[in-house]
């Protein structure tokens, strides 16, 4: 299977590495902010680690096609998802602070990945404005997205975070040009009631749900939604603590 907005790109002085990239996409506009350092191009395969959680830190990744997930996975083999990421989004962040990856990255796509080394970065920054400010904002999104994920998991019941993860999705595939309403999700529903503290059960019956009030379509992992707006009705209506 390869994805349709698959693509690989050669870099040359007349077609930089990010020119695959959506302009607006967070990664794209720090990368084409490096001018020193040659970026490099990475295949992955769906199931291939990009980086694992306590190796040193060295590059920041960019997302330039494909699909891949960040996880924990603890010393008895339980895997908790904690990010879904998409073309643009940027992977490492966390790992500036600390020295080293605080967790797995891992393809769940055929993947391209631009790299590029942190030196880079520091080195350009220090004459480029611009570029501190876009670290910043990369820094300020990462951080509003993880609270909004733990407002979500503590504060809405079951539908009301599964409708929230869907609302989401909708908006950050349209940000990337795909269809906002038709949603070719890669996670699998075991992998999103990780991400959303429920159960695989919880986000099926969640699912089928929405599916008997018309308000998506499932097709294994496509999901259609034919009623955004009754989703984020699902979200007003949902209180309290959900129980997958």
């Amino acid at each position: 299977y390869q994805p349709s907005e698959f693509h690989t790109c050669r870099v040359s002085p007349s077609r930089p590495a990010t020119a695959c990239i959506d302009a607006g996409a967070p990664g794209s506009r720090i990368a084409k902010l490096i001018t020193d350092f040659p970026i490099a191009h990475q295949r992955l395969h769906q199931g291939e680690h990009l980086f694992r959680a306590g190796a040193t830190f060295h590059s920041l990744y960019v997302l330039n096609a494909g699909f891949a997930k960040t996880c924990h996975v603890s010393e008895d083999g339980r895997e908790q998802t904690t990010g879904f990421h998409l073309r643009g989004d940027i992977l490492g962040l966390d790992a500036v602070a600390t020295g080293t990856y605080g967790s797995d990255a891992i393809a769940i796509d055929l993947c391209d990945i631009l790299a590029i080394p942190y030196e880079a970065v520091i080195a350009n920054g220090q004459r480029n404005p611009e570029l501190v400010r876009e670290l910043h904002r990369a820094f300020s999104s990462e951080i509003r997205s993880e609270r909004e994920l733990m407002l979500s998991m503590g504060s809405l019941a079951a539908e009301g975070r599964v409708a929230a993860f869907l609302l989401e999705m909708s908006q950050r595939f349209g940000a990337r040009g795909f269809s906002p309403t038709d949603l070719q999700l890669r996670l699998t529903r075991q992998e999103i009631g990780s991400l959303l503290g429920l159960k695989l059960e919880t986000v099926s019956r969640a699912f089928s749900h929405f599916a008997r009030l018309g308000i998506v379509s499932v097709h294994l992992r496509q999901v259609v939604l034919l009623q955004p707006d009754r989703l984020r009705e699902v979200i007003g209506h949902s209180s309290g603590l959900g129980h997958g």
